[in-house]
């Protein structure tokens, strides 16, 4: 009797496991993840102007995947079941990468060697959201320093736009014209 105790106890217990575990499994919502859409085109350059990012901070709001969805009452939430596939500040770091190079810019990343680069920028990611009311809108706001060739710039670029039916496509759109609008900075 001791010895079929100790056989059926072990089953047992692996059975009771097998049925928690597919009660968590089944409970997990679906995630979509998002990036900011680039569309990579090969362009063909004589040169390419420089520019060495140092780094883009993001105010800890923005430091994780969540979509951030903020109200007029103040309430902030997140988008459901949607995520961004990494931290903001790095998905549009790659888009100001994949974007700079269509227009001829080279995006260098530190480490820069021994040469002290010629233009250099800072970002800062102060708002990517989607803000909710009687028109809700995507939006973003981004802080830039540039020193370039000697002459310092600095200052705030910010896009919102009316979203007409997919919020994510117009997250995507604003970000697109930021950095279009970080392109016509270099090339003043």
């Amino acid at each position: 009797m001791k010895k079929l105790t100790i056989l059926i106890f072990p089953i047992f217990i692996l059975f009771l496991t097998g049925c928690i575990s597919l009660k968590i499994k089944s409970e997990l919502p679906t995630i979509y993840s998002y990036d900011f859409n680039a569309n990579i085109s090969p362009t063909s350059c004589e040169t390419y102007k420089n520019i060495a990012l140092i780094d883009i901070d993001s105010t800890g709001i923005y430091e994780s995947k969540k979509i951030i969805v903020r109200n007029d009452d103040g309430r902030i939430t997140n988008l459901e079941g949607k995520q961004w596939i990494d931290s903001p500040k790095n998905i549009f770091r790659d888009l100001l990468i994949q974007e700079g190079a269509k227009h001829c810019i080279s995006i260098n990343l530190p480490p820069f060697g021994t040469q002290l680069p010629q233009n250099v920028l800072k970002l800062t990611l102060v708002s990517l959201e989607i803000r909710n009311g009687n028109h809700p809108s995507a939006q973003m706001v981004l802080g830039y320093n540039l020193a370039k060739s000697g002459k310092k710039m600095n200052g705030f670029l910010q896009e919102t736009q009316e979203i007409q039916g997919d919020d994510i496509k117009a997250l995507q759109e604003v970000a697109k014209n930021i950095v279009n609008q970080l392109v016509k900075l270099f090339g003043e």
